[in-house]
Parts: C-alpha cells; sequence; structure tokens
C-alpha cells in the first residue's frame, strides 16, 4: 500500500500542476466548468473543492487522486 505523507496544499498542488502543464488561471475554470473565483477558493483555501470538482481537477491537471490526498 502507499506510503501516507501530508498532502500539500490544494492551492500549491493547483499552481504546480498549470505550471507544469502550461495551462494558464484563467484557462482551467473552463476546463472544468466552474467560476474563476471558485478556483481562486481553492487556491487561496478558503474552500475546498467537492469530490466531483477534485476529481475533474485531477484529470485537468493530470494528477492522481492519490497524490491529491498524499498518497505515494
Amino acid at each position: 500500500m502507499g506510503e501516507l505523507r501530508r498532502a500539500p496544499s490544494i492551492g500549491k498542488l493547483i499552481d504546480s500542476s498549470l505550471e507544469a502543464k502550461g495551462i494558464s488561471g484563467k484557462e482551467l475554470p473552463e476546463k472544468i466548468g466552474v467560476s474563476s473565483s471558485r478556483i481562486n477558493d481553492f487556491v487561496t483555501e478558503r474552500a475546498a473543492p467537492t469530490l466531483t470538482i477534485a476529481r475533474t481537477l485531477c484529470l485537468a491537471l493530470s494528477i492522481s487522486p492519490a497524490e491529491m490526498q498524499g498518497i505515494k
């Protein structure tokens, strides 16, 4: 089974994944069907994504759900 470690903040994970994929902060909301203010809430940790949105973020940013949860 995977090793548990402290998960990166959702905001840091989104930022680093956007940079790695070359996606702009304006493109992501369009890709996953949420408002830019909602993405900003996740990045600044004022809110956490629902499971449905987290799954969509994983797909859009090519990250695994395990990575999002800090499981390696």
